[in-house]
């Protein structure tokens, strides 16, 4: 067929506009792959939308890659979630006030995917997760900002004029009726002069059994000498703000973050999930100084990342189940000191695979009798892998597979 046959047939059989087939061939105008659209929608696809889909489809991977399912079903589960969250943007930022979007969208945004890898490993259909997970970033969102500021009161000279935003939370102690605790900061306030007495219901409980039932601390009805404060800036020393702002905050993020990614799996609402993570990451904080006594000088000089890598890690996990906060914590301290142990022991461990040989066996070289086809002197070290002569205390193969090869 000629080729003006052809174009007559495709056109007046087919219908096909061969202009167009033309323009598209040569390159002008929009390809099969690129639509026609503006260079403004262009802007917002690659800076925006393209970006927000590659963040929330990461994190909803790694939360549904965690079931039994093929893997083309969670690409396609994880895709959904994603375009969900595209498809909300604009009604999400609007949720948020404008001070929010100009210093804390980053924090937004990694609360919200937090949470996405959570939910997206449960049932929940993408429009729910991805609600559900802007529900948690807004609340945590709160809890970062009011953090410092609570901290900030843990270390504040008593008594001292109760904050502005202080909330009372009546019924929470045991003493008279005008000491309540503050659901906002933890302080124990006395309601009749309006006065921070002290840093927490337990300092407050001490207080009390150690006056024997009398007033307790700061009942004196002024502030303590040099304090005062406004109404949202507890009066601390320098150092302690340096404390606050470089040592606990970070940690309650860190902390608070893994707490959020685990306790999201949950079919909890948000609000009880960002309360969850909350009290774990206070009790992270809390117990900091004594979980960090149980390194030793060269693990804090060296290995304190590595600590607090696996603490949240394992954070993360315990944070999915029902135990308690105090209880979790414990857990991934002591996840966290036998995983650097691990760590420790496998730099080692790599570099006897490369040793030259034979060589005196280490120190820490744990003998695994009766694992080796040979004489009884030939012997499996547990700790690293390789083979000692014990008659000599020296490495003679580099692994087990070495010395059957060697040793038929």
């Amino acid at each position: 067929m000629a080729d003006q046959a052809k174009e007559d047939f495709l056109r007046n059989v087919l219908g096909v506009d061969i202009a167009a087939l033309r323009q598209a061939a040569s390159g002008d105008g929009a390809g099969a792959n690129e639509p026609d659209i503006s260079d403004d929608d262009k802007v917002i696809v690659i800076n925006v939308e393209k970006p927000e889909f590659d963040d929330a489809y990461a994190a909803a991977l790694q939360g549904v890659s965690g079931g039994s399912g093929k893997a083309e079903d969670a690409t396609l589960r994880a895709r959904a979630i994603a375009e969900e969250a595209v498809g909300t943007h604009a009604a999400r930022i609007a949720d948020l006030s404008q001070t929010e979007r100009d210093a804390l969208i980053d924090s937004y945004f990694k609360f919200f995917n937090d949470a996405i890898q959570g939910l997206a490993a449960g049932s929940e259909q993408p429009k729910a997760i991805v609600a559900k997970a802007h529900a948690m970033a807004l609340a945590s969102m709160k809890v970062q900002g009011a953090e410092v500021e609570r901290l900030e009161w843990q270390k504040a000279t008593l008594p001292q004029p109760k904050a502005a935003n202080c909330e009372l939370d009546r019924g929470k102690l045991r003493g008279p009726a005008n000491h309540v605790l503050c659901k906002t900061h933890g302080h124990v306030i006395d309601t009749d002069i309006d006065m921070v007495i002290a840093h927490s219901a337990e300092e407050y409980a001490a207080n009390q059994a150690g006056n024997a039932g009398g007033q307790g601390q700061g009942q004196a009805g002024s502030p303590a000498e040099g304090g005062g404060g406004n109404a949202n800036e507890p009066d601390i020393s320098d150092d302690d703000k340096v404390i606050v702002i470089n040592v606990q905050k970070p940690e309650f993020d860190d902390a608070y973050a893994a707490a959020l990614q685990g306790a999201s799996g949950g079919s909890g609402k948000a609000e009880d999930v960002t309360t969850r993570a909350r009290a774990i990451a206070e009790e992270a904080v809390a117990t900091h100084a004594t979980r960090i006594a149980d390194l030793s000088q060269t693990e804090r000089d060296a290995l304190i990342d590595s600590y607090f890598k696996f603490f949240n890690d394992a954070i993360q996990g315990l944070a999915s189940g029902s135990e308690q906060p105090k209880a979790i914590v414990s857990k991934a301290h002591a996840m966290a000191l036998a995983s650097m142990k691990v760590q420790g022991a496998e730099v080692e461990r790599l570099e006897w695979q490369k040793a030259t040989l034979p060589q005196p066996k280490a120190a820490n070289c744990e003998l695994d009798h009766g694992k080796l086809r040979g004489p009884a002197n030939h012997v499996l070290c547990k700790t690293h892998g390789h083979v000692i002569d014990t008659d000599f205390d020296m490495v003679i193969a580099h692994s087990a597979e070495e010395y059957r090869a060697s040793h038929p």
